[in-house]
């Protein structure tokens, strides 16, 4: 068993369950926290390690968990091959350079075949004088022809790709978590001497957010020890719920977690929770780990169940 904080100024942790609109857990899951401790391992194939979530998991709220909403537009619509709204935006303004050059292009071939066509106006009036250019300016002509309709062609097509880089955008709700602060419990890790030696040197190999790539987190290690293995108050989450003693000053929520992510970020072994940002007492004891540690500077303990 082993212990770590996280923190930062924002968080995002999605909800599976959710489809048009990003609604985020208010405690990560402990896919996200298996995808975090991948990342301070330097591990980016555990999707395909079947082993890899045998672990247990706790989670303690250590801030209110406050939350921000608003909307975000999105590109509805990404063209082939690109990952990115700025790739397509860039994408897109390459093509418009395209067209510009070749509607300059076009324009310079359509006024020198106008020359082309006084010379052949000439050459009736002065046939002596311009009696080798008929056949000469009728291949230029031709020429100019053919490049002028490929030209004509190119500018349709990109015209069309322009309207099918950039579809009329929407906007998506979004939920953030604001100040995000939570004590991790973990047990039976598969890598646990590999990922201590990084916590506690406060090392990761790739880095480390919360949630979502643009929300970067920190993380420490927090020394611990086992007080018991059977308890009857639990901090944060529980799977008790028929064995709740609930209190009517106290707020309760039950969310639908995911305990197991697959090849393509499919999500699997879904399990429903009781949480709570203070302990839940329980009629009777449980499976589960009384633990204290040190934490910001307190001597504090901590009831875990673990998912």
């Amino acid at each position: 068993m082993f212990a770590f904080k996280i923190w930062g100024n924002f968080a995002s942790f999605r909800d599976p369950l959710t489809i048009s609109q990003n609604l985020s857990l208010p405690l990560p899951p402990k896919t996200t926290i298996g995808g975090m401790m991948a990342s301070i391992l330097g591990i980016d194939d555990y999707f395909e390690d079947n082993d890899y979530f045998n672990f247990g998991y706790s989670c303690v709220i250590l801030n209110e968990i406050r939350k921000k909403s608003f909307s975000q537009n999105y590109i509805e619509k990404y063209t082939t091959r690109v990952g990115t709204k700025i790739t397509a935006y860039e994408t897109t303004i390459k093509k418009y350079r395209e067209v510009e050059k070749a509607k300059e292009k076009l324009l310079s071939l359509q006024q020198e075949k106008n020359k082309l066509l006084t010379l052949d106006s000439l050459k009736k009036s002065q046939e002596i004088q311009l009696s080798k250019k008929p056949v000469q300016i009728y291949k230029q002509l031709k020429l100019l022809n053919k490049k002028c309709k490929i030209l004509q062609e190119e500018l349709v097509k990109w015209e069309n790709k322009k309207n099918e880089t950039f579809i009329k955008p929407k906007p998506t709700n979004r939920e953030l978590i604001l100040n995000p602060y939570y004590l991790i419990i973990i047990k039976d890790f598969k890598y646990k001497e590999q990922i201590l030696k990084h916590l506690i040197n406060h090392s990761a190999i790739f880095p480390f957010y919360l949630g979502n790539s643009e929300f970067s987190g920190n993380f420490q290690y927090i020394d611990s020890k086992i007080i018991e293995y059977k308890i009857d108050k639990v901090n944060s989450f529980t799977t008790n719920a028929e064995i709740i003693d609930f209190s009517f000053e106290q707020k309760y929520s039950n969310l639908t977690m995911p305990l197991k992510t697959v090849k393509d970020r499919q999500y699997k072994n879904f399990k429903k929770i009781i949480f709570s940002n203070k302990i839940i007492n329980l009629k009777e004891k449980i499976e589960g780990l009384k633990i204290e540690l040190l934490l910001d500077k307190k001597l504090k303990e901590f009831g875990c169940e673990f998912i």
